[in-house]
């Protein structure tokens, strides 16, 4: 979670607060799975092509896969 504040030198500062759970996902299976998405778009974009069904699918099963490790940290 995120908050911003506008300081009186009308600079913006943001204020984090974090889960340990969280941050152990983020930094460790969840940037994989990140890094997997990434590499598949970037792959797609460098052969200035669209996604194909099955890369879609499996980018898909990858957000999945990131949404199930980020609930389980929440619990």
């Amino acid at each position: 979670m995120a908050i911003f504040y506008k300081l009186s030198n009308h600079h913006i500062a943001e204020v984090q607060l974090n889960l340990k759970s969280i941050n152990q996902v983020r930094f460790g299976k969840g940037y994989q799975v990140y890094q997997k998405i990434r590499q598949i778009q970037v792959k797609a974009m460098n052969e200035n092509r669209l996604l194909t069904i099955a890369e879609s699918e499996e980018i898909e099963q990858l957000n999945s896969e990131s949404q199930q490790l980020y609930n389980a940290a929440l619990q």
